[in-house]
């Protein structure tokens, strides 16, 4: 299983480096509607990007967010349209249980739209979210304006950590050039880390 989820980090990545902007896009419109995507990875895939000229900050920032904004109407309609019923059928999919939509939709009742910005900017609390905004008819300017605030954020902050890494990571791996095979050693570790602590993930997804 760790093997395959590398396997599908590494086809999204390729995904954004070869398609750019479009890429970037279309992935977090699927993230956008509450679907369990390693959207990480289409970060660090920008960040590169940004570090050989191909791309600019500002532009990604934009790009995702208008990309999660779309996805987040997609799934307001979802909710909408399919309700109770589709989350009853797919909801183990997306990790989603009647009992949260129940649990979102009293929150709706006391917060309004304030929960759907919590619920970007947290994570955990996405996609039943958006889903009970759809499944209340919360008004739907409302929804969309607090969602791009929301992902305006969240992408920047994203975006930013990722850009900044890549250019980091560049100046450690000049200075480190002498030291090379103790480092890739223990990036090897690291890395063997990072892909159990993703499978980790993407196994509580698909259960």
């Amino acid at each position: 299983m760790g093997l395959e989820v590398a396997q599908y980090g590494d086809t999204l990545y390729q995904f954004v480096i070869r398609w750019g902007y479009p890429a970037l896009f279309v992935g977090l419109a699927l993230e956008g509607t509450g679907a369990p995507i390693l959207v990480e990875v289409f970060f660090a895939a920008a960040g590169y990007l940004v570090s050989i000229g191909l791309m600019r900050l500002e532009t990604i920032i934009l790009v995702s967010a208008a990309g999660n904004v779309v996805g987040n109407l997609g799934g307001y309609a979802l909710g909408a349209f399919g309700g109770r019923r589709l989350v009853a059928r797919y909801g183990r999919y997306f990790r989603v249980k009647l009992e949260d939509l129940d649990r979102i939709k009293e929150r709706f009742g006391r917060l309004g739209g304030r929960v759907v910005f919590i619920g970007r900017i947290i994570g955990i609390t996405r996609t039943p979210t958006i889903l009970t905004a759809g499944l209340v008819r919360m008004p739907l300017l409302s929804y969309a304006a607090w969602s791009a605030v929301a992902d305006l954020l969240w992408c920047g902050f994203w975006a930013s950590v990722w850009v900044l890494f890549t250019r980091q990571w560049q100046s450690f791996a000049h200075w480190a050039r002498p030291y090379s095979v103790p480092l890739a050693a223990a990036l090897a570790v690291l890395v063997a880390a990072y892909l159990y602590f993703l499978w980790r993930r993407f196994v509580r997804r698909r259960t």
